[in-house]
């Protein structure tokens, strides 16, 4: 479960050759919406996207993401360090079973995350952070993902930028569902352990547009129910708080939307929610060759 948050992962394919999920949202009186399932860590050979994807970024008068990491505040700071540490003076090795402990200390020390200081985080901070450096370490990285492209494309150009969480929240609720989940940290040291033989399918599935099958491979099934609920719940809370944000929109402004994947397939996602609202949802795809990996 750690992995929706952390990414939907890509690999070295040729992007221009997929066919990611992507809509246009329109509405009699209203401005046109774009909305572009995303994936939050990427590499060089994303790039150029499909024409079509960035034309319709160029056609907008704003763009709207999960959070936008250029606006990111000294309170955001403050509040994501108490939610990520733990209390003093505990430590990993107090709040953790012991062959959990272990088992964690052995998959950090490849990482150079085995330090004094990572000892005083949370558990699922921990995984996260380790999840963000193995990643990188087989060619994934923040700075390429697909939302921080077109904030930094629309900060070039001085595009406006709404951001529908800020950072502070959404670090919440990722320490929220923690506390809920029965096996939040053992689920998530599962998916760090297997996340080299995860991100293929994972690439396959974005890159395919194929929902169904991300969200399999994103939420393991073998879960307690009580884990699975509380994530459903968080996911419905979110959704329909971005939905009333895009619905209070002016009715003139067209806008570019940028979120996680997820967040676009299951109960009450957020297209579901606005075709209710009386938008027309037409999926976009080019035509394109089948997606093959780039040597």
């Amino acid at each position: 479960m750690v992995l929706f948050f952390v990414a939907t992962l890509v690999s070295q394919f040729c992007f221009a050759n997929s066919t990611p999920a992507f809509w246009q949202l329109t509405k009699q009186d209203h401005a046109t919406l774009h909305i572009l399932g995303s994936i939050h860590v990427g590499s060089e050979e994303l790039y150029p996207l499909p024409a079509h994807i960035e034309q319709a970024f160029n056609n907008a008068s704003q763009l709207i993401v999960e959070v936008d990491m250029s606006r990111v505040t000294k309170s955001d700071l403050e509040e994501v360090q108490r939610l990520t540490h733990l209390p003093n003076p505990q430590r990993l090795a107090d709040v953790m079973p012991i062959e959990q402990y272990r088992t964690l200390k052995a998959m950090l020390k490849p990482l150079g995350l085995n330090r004094p200081e990572v000892k005083a985080l949370q558990p699922w901070f921990v995984i996260i952070s380790a999840m963000h450096l193995k990643l990188e370490q087989i060619g994934y990285l923040a700075a390429m993902g697909i939302d921080q492209h077109f904030i930094q494309s629309a900060n070039k150009v001085k595009k406006p930028i709404v951001q529908l969480e800020n950072m502070q929240k959404q670090i919440w609720y990722m320490s929220q569902l923690a506390q809920e989940s029965e096996e939040f940290v053992e689920q998530s040291m599962k998916e760090l352990a297997e996340i080299d033989q995860l991100a293929p399918k994972l690439l396959e599935a974005w890159s395919q547009g194929n929902l169904s099958k991300l969200t399999t491979l994103l939420i393991a099934n073998d879960q307690p129910e009580k884990d699975l609920n509380a994530f459903q719940t968080m996911m419905l809370e979110r959704n329909q708080d971005w939905f009333e944000q895009l619905t209070a929109l002016p009715k003139e402004s067209d806008a570019f939307i940028v979120v996680g994947t997820l967040h676009l397939t299951g109960e009450s996602n957020l297209i579901e929610l606005l075709e209710q609202n009386g938008y027309q949802v037409t999926s976009i795809a080019q035509e394109i060759e089948p997606a093959s990996v780039v040597d």
